[in-house]
């Protein structure tokens, strides 16, 4: 009895390109769940693993040191960060402002009478309402960036949420 070594990344790639046969024997050695697509959002959720995504050091990230206790350069820092997830998390869907039919997701806040603030993501059609770099081509993934990435985006507005 021979074994084979397969890295995950290779077998992957393999299973791609494969007959039914060789599928099914990765199938037996990985389990079928293992070939099942996975969502960008469990791949990406935290800085850590978006820079392994963009195969950088957490330095390359920011403009300004990381910890910085300057507000504008947190919001500097912030708008490098956000755009970029925006990016990844579209999956290179380039949202076409043009059509009106399509909606953009964008996470906002929103300052309630008692003065208490709630995060709203709404969407959009044909009005701008922050660079078109931070909206998301859907609800759920702009919800998934201001969870995953909630500092961040509180970098960027100048603000702490309750």
């Amino acid at each position: 009895m021979k074994t084979l070594k397969l890295s995950d990344e290779k077998a992957l790639e393999l299973y791609k390109n494969a007959d039914q046969s060789f599928k099914c024997l990765l199938e037996e050695n990985f389990g079928k769940d293992f070939f099942k697509p996975k969502l960008i959002t469990d791949k990406v959720f935290d800085i850590e693993t978006l820079c392994e995504y963009l195969n950088i050091d957490e330095d390359e990230l920011y403009i300004f040191k990381k910890n910085t206790k300057d507000k504008h350069e947190r919001y500097i820092n912030a708008c490098n960060i956000l755009p970029k997830i925006a990016q990844i998390y579209n999956e290179g869907v380039i949202l076409d402002w043009k059509n009106t039919n399509i909606y953009k997701y964008l996470p906002y806040l929103s300052f309630s009478g008692s003065g208490g603030r709630v995060v709203v993501f709404y969407y959009w059609r044909y009005i701008l309402g922050g660079s078109i770099g931070l909206y998301y081509k859907t609800n759920e993934l702009s919800k998934s960036s201001y969870n995953n990435f909630q500092s961040v985006w509180e970098d960027y507005w100048g603000i702490k949420a309750n």
